[in-house]
Parts: C-alpha cells; structure tokens; sequence
C-alpha cells in the first residue's frame, strides 16, 4: 500500500508544488520539465499520453482554422497552451492574438472568430456545441508521427527508492482495475460507458520510447524557459 498524503491540484500548479516541496513526487507537465535542473529525475515507465485522439484537449471555433483572429488559452495548462501556438505556427498557419482564458462561463458559443483552448473533464459539457473541434493529440502525431506525452512523473532526487515502487506498483494497480474505478465513480451506463472510452481508448499511460522521443521533440520545439533552475537541466 502507497503510504503517504495525496495532493490534487490542476495540471498548471503540480510544477510549483514540486518546486516548492509541498510534494516530494508529481505528476508534471511535460512543458514545466523546461524548468527542472538535474535535483529532479523522471520516475516509473508511466505517463499520461495520446497516441490518437486525445478527447479531453482540444481547440473549439464556429470558424475553420484559417479564420480563427483570438485564442482564448485554457489557464490551467501550460502544456495545452504551448502545443496550440506550436501548432498554430508548424501546422496551421496563423497568427491569431492569445489570450488566457480563467472565467470558463464567458466563453462565447456564438463567436464566428474566436476559438477555445479546453482541457480535463469541462471538455464533455461542449461537446457538440461549437462547429469545430480540434483535438491536439491527434493534430501533434499527424505533424510529427509521433505520440505526444502530456505528463510524466517526477520525483526530488532525494526521493526513497522505496517511495516511487510504491507509487509505480499503485499506478499500475489503478490501470489494471480501470473497470473496478469506474464502478465506484459512474453512476448511469452513459457515464460508465464514457469513462471506459476515455480511460482505455483516449488515454495511454506507457512511458515508450516512441513517447520519449515525442516528448523530446515538443521540448525541443516550444520557446526555452526563462526558469531554468540551473545550467543543469533534466535528462529527459
């Protein structure tokens, strides 16, 4: 049994609370591993990837890619947001203005030049709503034929061994009994039948190498980090 506190934040502060030793290991997103020196290591073979569509990360318009003049970026993410200018840039061709988006009930449905950064679970209460979406797992492995990793799992170097086989031996548990979790959370069929769809179809949890070299690649690509903690950077 994983013995420890656990803390569930959004993805855009699971960085900070690493860095600021309010969590000795965590789930970071794989653009803050710009900011990491080599006092953190990348732990477990697992990670939160895509090798398809992705579902639960895309960009919401009522106009084709072409026409899109705002992007509202969904301010939990940082990943998200710089895989959306990376590929407004490499893929689509535009140069829209970016603006964070924080206030999720202002979001226009019947804008005809703004789109939506969406990602997590609010991603289900508008699908269907707008004219266009377009999922950012599946545009990043059509540019690159690569899977794209949006988090990974990382540890202060001081961390116990003992500590992350806990934690790997608790993750693959929770994969492994994906059916049993959506039991105890889902309550209609329609909900279990989505979560099951999500968790098994939308979500691979394999950290390959294939995902490494994707995730190399977006590191590589997205503006370097000011934050840069020391000239020792993370080996990723």
């Amino acid at each position: 049994m994983l013995r420890g506190n656990l803390l569930l934040d959004i993805p855009a502060r699971c960085f900070t609370n690493l860095i600021e030793r309010k969590a000795d290991i965590g789930l970071i997103p794989a653009a803050d591993l710009r900011h990491l020196s080599n006092d953190y290591r990348l732990i477990t073979s697992l990670c939160i990837g895509a090798e398809s569509t992705v579902r639960t990360v895309v960009l919401l318009s009522n106009c084709d890619l072409d026409k899109i003049e705002n992007i509202y970026l969904d301010s939990h993410s940082h990943t998200s947001a710089e895989l959306t200018k990376l590929l407004a840039n490499e893929k689509w061709h535009i140069k829209p203005t970016y603006k964070e988006l924080t206030d999720f009930n202002n979001i226009d449905t019947q804008s005809t030049t703004d789109a939506y950064l969406l990602i997590g679970d609010k991603v289900f209460d508008f699908e269907g709503v707008f004219a266009h979406s377009t999922d950012l797992a599946e545009e990043w492995i059509a540019h690159t034929a690569l899977p794209f990793v949006f988090a990974v799992w990382v540890a202060h170097k001081d961390s116990p061994v003992e500590t992350i086989e806990e934690l790997e031996r608790a993750l693959q548990y929770g994969i492994e009994n994906i059916d049993q979790a959506i039991e105890s959370i889902s309550e209609s069929p329609e909900d279990k039948e989505l979560h099951r769809d999500y968790l098994t179809k939308n979500i691979s949890y394999n950290l390959t190498e294939k995902k490494l070299a994707g995730l190399r690649q977006f590191i590589m690509k997205i503006p370097p980090s000011s934050l840069v903690m020391d000239s020792h950077k993370l080996s990723i």
